[in-house]
């Protein structure tokens, strides 16, 4: 920059002594001034950082300049061309590459060319930046593999794979690269990088969590080229890894048995399950579990080539060590050969675990004793109908007992045939007595030992009411799945009348159109004095919201009549509030025209009530700003426009409302509106003050336009909307205070060069583009004053990254003429 002030005088003395003798010549030459490339190239389409370039411009002698122009000058010419006078004078330009015409511009060098008239006071002054770059090509090139695939070793791979990276670029050096290597899921699996012209690295396989490439996999390497001024290129290669072998020998399980009974008290308690192991020479280690055709794996047995065991008894508990659940079961054993052999798998024939004993009922005919008219009965015939979940029936047996539970007889069979007829013979001798009532109790037994009983009754008259009440009630109104957690279920107190006498039990839970949603039963083993419905139905959706009731049903066998009970109706709440927020103001002005603004909430639930409700409210930036609650039937809040903090709302700005609404159920829904803040005017000791224009500039300018087009368009309006409220203060002189963000603000030393040669020039070009921009829209340009203070005075400290935006604003002060 020294160098090329100091070219700049010497030129101007050069023009001076050349025309000394005219006395009709410009003046001395004036104060220099120099446009300077801030680098040495860039490259629109590279990243964000070189996509442009910047000049940096400095005018001598402003008062005197008529017009001045800069050109960006190059081989094909001149494509981009700026001008002005003196009422617009830059601070920099800059350039993305396209010609006046919109085109991108030749890749090439170039020189930016600043030309300033004085007219006839000096004279006419030009100067050239260095020159610099256009960058448009990316670099190009190929990625060679060294061997051209990995061979699959244990531990890892046998050899290292070697990258040659080769690219070039156009008009500018490659100058960094990166290497990033995916798995076949499309994850990064490892990576790599460096600085060019070293471009080779080598990689043994591993990635960068320690773990190796799997074998007969394709992995994916992406090679990024990017040169010195951002332009980038991507360059891929396939890594193929080799496969290994399939093991040579055969490794079998096989259950001993079709299944067992851990209960069994005759036959195997356990299943044993025989091993064979191939090539045992390679083997690392094994694994063998058995797993439930439903519910998955339950125990599992592992080992390794010093521990290979012939068999394995598996007695029906999990590695937790409680019972595993019945059903059928397979074994599969795993052999592990590391990378010498693929992993083997070998499954196991299905078997049995047996848990639950057959059940079913007896059928008796006739149910009742019968004097058969000699002293005796008539024959009574028993049917046993009985099943076992997942075996067959082997034998039973049937003993009728007296009223002191002494067995009278005896009958017994084998196989499924299950019929036998007492004709009322006593094993002591004698005659059963009709007038007495006798039971029955029935054993049978399956095929893998476990042993059901049914008992029945031979009753002499019918069966009584149950004593005591059997009854079911729900403890709460109503309850919502998707609530809170304190009410996202329903609870049943209930009672059986005589407990012990229950034989099963059903809870059916019903709405009056759709009917039974959801059924619970059990047996006299589970007597809850509670059940909670989560409002899913048998299949596990969510029941229909509505209003429902639950009915109990008691089975007291042979000792009662069957007793039931229904519920009260509750309520199923699935559906949170909804509604609307409404303000008392279209426009909220807390400063000049309405001190507060009424936010009310209507809200409503289908099926409940509303019970309270939390309102919060976020800045521009997203940030919480201010909240409230409350209790229904309050739904209104005044607000002040303070934040939590007591700050107030920014000018122009909508501030987002978000309410979320929970019923008596705890079912929340969310409601939103959003309050518009009009440009605020503040009184002050000498006039007016418009606090924070609220305009957004493109970082480190003072452009307002040139920004994303939804903010462009929000700048405009509120241009518009400021130059209107202006208008309203005739006689009243106006100066514009810029101000900016401090980068270097943890720096003292960089922050007041910072504030010196950056920000107050900064803060105040952009007063002077909203000054502008409002004497555009009519406003009297005598009217006004421009300041930039800088990073001087804060509305929160620079070193609040989220909330620091609000720093970069321009303030209004109204004073009488």
């Amino acid at each position: 920059m020294k160098k090329r002030f100091l070219r700049g005088i010497c030129a101007a003395v050069a023009l001076i002594a050349a025309f000394a003798g005219c006395q009709t010549a410009p003046a001395a030459a004036p104060v220099a001034s120099t446009i300077q490339a801030e680098s040495a190239g860039f490259a629109p389409r590279g990243d964000a950082e070189h996509s442009s370039i910047t000049f940096s411009l400095l005018f001598g002698n402003k008062e005197a300049i008529k017009s001045w122009k800069v050109e960006v000058a190059g081989a094909v010419g001149v494509p981009k061309v700026w001008s002005g006078d003196k009422t617009h004078m830059p601070a920099n330009l800059s350039w993305d590459g396209t010609t006046d015409g919109g085109d991108l511009a030749p890749e090439g060098a170039y020189v930016a060319r600043l030309s300033i008239d004085y007219g006839k006071t000096y004279q006419l002054f030009t100067q050239d930046s260095a020159s610099f770059v256009l960058d448009i090509t990316p670099p190009a090139g190929r990625i060679d593999l060294d061997p051209k695939e990995f061979l699959p070793a244990d531990p890892g791979v046998s050899a290292p794979l070697t990258f040659t990276i080769t690219a070039s670029g156009g008009v500018a050096k490659i100058d960094e690269w990166s290497l990033d290597i995916y798995d076949e899921t499309g994850a990064l699996f490892r990576s790599f990088a460096g600085k060019w012209p070293s471009a080779k690295t080598s990689w043994d396989g591993s990635s960068t969590n320690g773990a190796f490439v799997a074998p007969a996999r394709t992995y994916k390497a992406v090679a990024t080229v990017r040169d010195e001024y951002g332009n980038s290129a991507q360059l891929k290669a396939d890594v193929l890894v080799a496969d290994v072998p399939s093991a040579i020998e055969k490794s079998l399980v096989r259950p001993r048995s079709s299944g067992f009974s851990p209960k069994s008290e005759t036959l195997a308690r356990a299943m044993d399950l025989l091993l064979t192991l191939g090539d045992m020479d390679d083997l690392k280690s094994w694994k063998l579990s058995v797993a439930h055709e439903d519910k998955g794996a339950q125990k599992s047995w592992s080992g390794d080539a010093e521990s290979l065991p012939q068999s394995v008894s598996w007695d029906g508990t999990t590695d937790g060590g409680v019972a595993a659940p019945e059903g059928t079961y397979t074994a599969v054993l795993s052999v592990d050969y590391g990378r010498s052999f693929k992993p083997v798998h070998a499954q196991s024939e299905p078997f049995i675990l047996d848990l639950t004993p057959p059940a079913g009922s007896v059928a008796v005919d006739p149910a009742r004793l019968t004097p058969d008219g000699k002293g005796g009965i008539t024959p009574v015939a028993f049917k046993i109908d009985a099943a076992s979940p997942f075996a067959g029936l082997a034998g039973w047996s049937l003993s009728i007992l007296g009223s002191d539970g002494n067995a009278v007889a005896n009958l017994e069979g084998s196989g499924p045939a299950a019929t036998a007829t007492w004709d009322g013979t006593l094993a002591g001798g004698g005659r059963a007595d009709p007038r007495t009532a006798y039971t029955y109790v029935a054993h049978v037994r399956d095929e893998y030992g476990n042993v059901g009983e049914i008992r029945g009754s031979l009753a002499s008259g019918e069966l009584p009411p149950v004593l005591g009440q059997a009854g079911i009630r729900p403890l709460t109104g109503g309850f919502s799945p998707k609530g809170v957690a304190a009410a996202d279920t329903v609870t049943f107190a209930l009672s059986y009348g005589q407990s012990a006498a229950v034989k099963s039990w059903k809870v059916s839970i019903s709405n009056p159109e759709l009917g039974a949603q959801k059924t619970y039963t059990g047996d006299s083993s589970s007597l809850p004095e509670t059940l909670a419905w989560d409002g899913r139905t048998d299949d596990g959706k969510l029941a229909p919201e509505g209003t429902y009731q639950a009915t109990l049903s008691v089975d007291y066998g042979s000792a009662f009549s069957p007793a039931s009970d229904q519920s009260e109706p509750f309520v199923l709440d699935l559906t949170p509030p909804v509604g609307s927020i409404r303000l008392s103001s279209p426009l909220f002005s807390p400063i000049e025209a309405s001190d507060t603004i009424a936010l009310t909430l209507d809200a409503s639930s289908p099926v409940a009530n509303v019970d309270s409700w939390t309102m919060d409210i976020y800045d521009p930036g997203g940030n919480l700003f201010k909240t409230f609650s409350g209790s229904w039937p309050t739904n209104q809040v005044v607000w002040d426009g303070k934040g939590i903090h007591g700050e107030m709302v920014q000018s122009a700005e909508d501030y987002a409302v978000v309410a979320h609404v929970r019923d008596q159920f705890g079912s929340v829904g969310e409601v939103k509106a959003s309050v518009p803040v009009g440009i605020l005017v503040e009184k002050t000791a000498t006039g007016y003050r418009i606090p924070e224009s609220s305009i957004y500039f493109k970082p480190f300018t003072a452009g307002y336009k040139d920004v994303f087009p939804r903010l462009a368009r929000q700048n405009i309006a509120r241009l518009d909307a400021l130059a209107v409220k202006l208008k309203k203060f005739p006689g009243y002189k106006i100066t514009m205070v810029g101000h900016a963000t401090m980068i270097n603000w943890d720096n003292p030393a960089k922050g007041r060069a910072e504030q010196r040669v950056v920000l107050i020039p900064l803060s105040k070009a952009r007063a002077e583009a909203v000054q502008e921009a409002l004497v555009e829209r009519g406003l009297d340009v005598a009217r006004f004053t421009a300041e930039g203070v800088g990073a001087s005075d804060q509305l929160v400290p620079d070193s609040d990254l989220k909330g620091r935006w609000q720093n970069s604003r321009v303030d209004l002060f109204l004073e009488k003429e």
